[in-house]
């Protein structure tokens, strides 16, 4: 390969990137700040993430609500000039919870937690880190568009094109609805 199509590629997919390496920091910053907290509050934090729910529903709630709040916010980052800034939070954030809660879990989980943990990446977790790093490539470059328009001089703004957002946001969400729901079946198992 050349240097010329490395920079190429660089160049095309910058955006992933970028959310990808957000997305990282946010897990390592999510991990290292368990150092920092009380215990009793990591206690409480290990009780309330740990606890298998018996009820199908607050099981889906529960693996469904924070996919979906962090897809919303990369949806509404995109139709906006600071939507840069927005949807680096919404992965950042996305990130750091992930990282503090497998800390925390791993912390006082032990060994117990690691067959738990490795049921829900396989099932769950790689799927919806996949479509949110997806969803927020969308929201960066969107953004983008927004601010170069909001620059330019020309006499005619180029049409942001909203539908496909809003096409991958519907896709999305039904996407993590069934990851969800495939997730609390699979953890019922073990």
């Amino acid at each position: 390969m050349s240097k010329k199509t490395v920079l190429a590629t660089l160049k095309k997919n910058r955006y992933l990137i970028i959310s990808c390496a957000v997305l990282i920091a946010g897990i390592v910053f999510g991990t290292a700040v368990l150092k920092y907290l009380p215990n009793e509050l990591c206690r409480s934090i290990y009780e309330i993430t740990s606890k298998e729910s018996e009820n199908f529903y607050i099981g889906f709630i529960d693996k469904f609500t924070l996919p979906f709040i962090i897809i919303t916010a990369l949806y509404l980052s995109g139709f906006s000039a600071a939507g840069q800034v927005t949807a680096g939070i919404a992965v950042f954030s996305d990130g750091a919870i992930y990282g503090l809660k497998n800390a925390v879990n791993f912390s006082f989980g032990g060994t117990d937690f690691f067959v738990s943990a490795l049921l829900e990446y396989f099932t769950f977790t790689v799927f919806i880190g996949f479509l949110l790093l997806i969803m927020s490539e969308n929201a960066f470059a969107s953004a983008r568009k927004i601010c170069v328009s909001l620059k330019s001089d020309a006499a005619e703004k180029p049409r942001y094109n909203a539908k496909n957002l809003t096409v991958k946001y519907i896709a999305f969400t039904a996407a993590f609805a069934v990851f969800s729901v495939f997730s609390v079946f699979a953890s019922s198992f073990f």
